[in-house]
């Protein structure tokens, strides 16, 4: 819970912010990914989303939540369309390590 008015914030900076805390975190592990996608909040890795954002803001105040997807079971969302964007993949933080490690020749994050 945050208040937005004292801390000098507008809905889309919070929100941008959020996704840039996230894209700082997913970089420590070497994953590159952006915000700002036209029409979809969220983390992504290429056209790949890796974290949802929710946010209410009532009077001012947020609250909000964050679903990153670090070692998640993936196959759920096949059977949803999950965030009703029905065009893009879901990944996780692990399936992304997991790709790095076999573009460099490797077996994955252990």
């Amino acid at each position: 819970v945050l208040g937005l008015r004292s801390a000098g914030l507008g809905a889309r900076a919070y929100v941008e912010g959020l996704e840039d805390a996230i894209i700082a975190a997913v970089g420590r592990y070497g994953i590159t990914a952006r915000g700002r996608m036209p029409g979809a909040t969220g983390v992504w890795v290429g056209e790949r989303k890796v974290a949802a954002i929710g946010v209410k803001i009532s009077h001012g105040v947020s609250t909000h939540g964050i679903a990153l997807n670090v070692h998640t079971d993936l196959a759920a969302f096949d059977l949803i369309v999950p965030c009703g964007i029905a065009d893009k993949d879901v990944t996780s933080v692990w399936r992304e390590l997991q790709q790095q490690q076999q573009q460099r020749g490797g077996k994955g994050p252990a």
